[in-house]
């Protein structure tokens, strides 16, 4: 018997900052119980899973070093999001002329998005990763869904990218950013858009990812964070949507489809981990109020309040965030990190160092 513990990040753009401050405390906490100044969020969570500005996360947890340790730190990551959010989302000059408002074109490029991509991650691979992942797209053309994971780019060349590229994918929400086509290693070219439209919340998908890892015996053994970022609290009310038409549904539904899949998601786990006796073993983190910020805007006002949110959902969340990783760090199969597999991989720098 060994355990998996499983992180899983949600989707919604700019509003990734919250995740990125509960992963980062997170982190911090696992130090402090591990009594490991150096601890990673890598040594201690054997899938990482992320859609989305969660598969942006996810890529630069996992993303490693010359040395094969973590790239970035749980901080850095969060000093990330705050230096550029306000550049991934710069709308493009003529956009209102050329695009209708959006009705004939994408809200905006990802040239920003793909070069800050570059600078932070180079041409790592999805193979090279610390720890297995589960990145989500869907594909178009093909009419399917697409999960990128460590298992299948170390298996062949044709399920391995450039970890930038499926990060692009993950990201290309409809009307926000443009579709993208990717090459796999062995030359396979894929159309990809935002994973979000089937999987917002890719927990469900990162618990069976995690019954393909070598040490999968029971699901009993399995542990699972999920961090989301802000769900709608206020209701849309019959008298305002029943005069609605195209041009007034066409973005609360997009917003809607991404809340439902979070909602069944969330709903699902808990009645998994708890027809096995195990709800402790689930935790779920988000913040639900009436008034959503858009998940574009990444205003310096609204990156404010963003900060403000997340320091305030961790400080709320203070006592079972202590709990859980207590969990995890004391665990009894965690075994010594010079005995560890490559799921559990060690990792070796500062804790906030800021970006460059």
């Amino acid at each position: 018997m060994s355990n998996i513990n499983i992180l899983s990040i949600d989707g919604g753009g700019i509003k990734g900052i919250i995740s990125a401050i509960i992963i980062a405390k997170v982190e911090e906490l696992l130090q402090k119980y591990s009594k490991d100044p150096y601890a990673r969020i890598t040594d201690y969570f054997h899938l990482v899973a992320g859609t989305s500005t969660g598969a942006i996360l996810a890529g630069l947890y996992l993303a490693p070093n010359q040395n094969n340790k973590p790239l970035y730190s749980a901080q850095d990551v969060v000093n990330l999001y705050i230096k550029h959010g306000q550049y991934i989302f710069q709308k493009k000059i003529l956009y209102p002329i050329n695009t209708c408002f959006g009705l004939f074109g994408n809200k905006y490029k990802n040239k920003h998005l793909k070069l800050m991509l570059n600078k932070y991650l180079g041409n790592i691979k999805v193979n090279q990763l610390l720890a297995p992942c589960l990145i989500t797209a869907y594909d178009p053309e093909l009419s399917a869904a697409n999960f990128f994971n460590k298992i299948s780019a170390n298996r062949t060349n044709c399920k391995n990218y450039f970890l930038k590229d499926v990060i692009i994918a993950s990201t290309a929400a409809p009307t926000y950013f443009p579709p993208v086509q990717i090459q796999s290693f062995c030359n396979e070219v894929y159309t990809l858009i935002d994973g979000g439209i089937f999987a917002n919340n890719p927990c469900m998908c990162a618990l069976i990812e995690a019954f393909k890892l070598d040490d999968f015996s029971s699901i009993k053994d399995i542990k699972i964070l999920s961090v989301g970022n802000i769900s709608r609290k206020k209701p849309y009310m019959y008298s305002k949507i029943s005069k609605w038409g195209l041009s007034n549904w066409a973005v609360p539904m997009f917003d809607m489809i991404m809340d439902a899949n979070i909602q069944t998601v969330d709903y699902q786990l808990k009645t998994i981990f708890n027809s096995i006796k195990k709800p402790e073993n689930y935790l779920r983190i988000e913040l639900f109020q009436d008034n959503v910020p858009k998940m574009d805007d990444a205003s310096p006002e609204n990156i404010k309040k963003l900060i403000d949110m997340g320091t305030n959902l961790v400080n709320e969340f203070d006592n079972i965030l202590n709990d859980y990783v207590k969990k995890i760090v004391y665990q009894d199969h965690i075994k010594p990190k010079n005995q560890q597999k490559e799921i559990k991989l060690k990792a070796s720098i500062t804790l906030k160092p800021e970006f460059k």
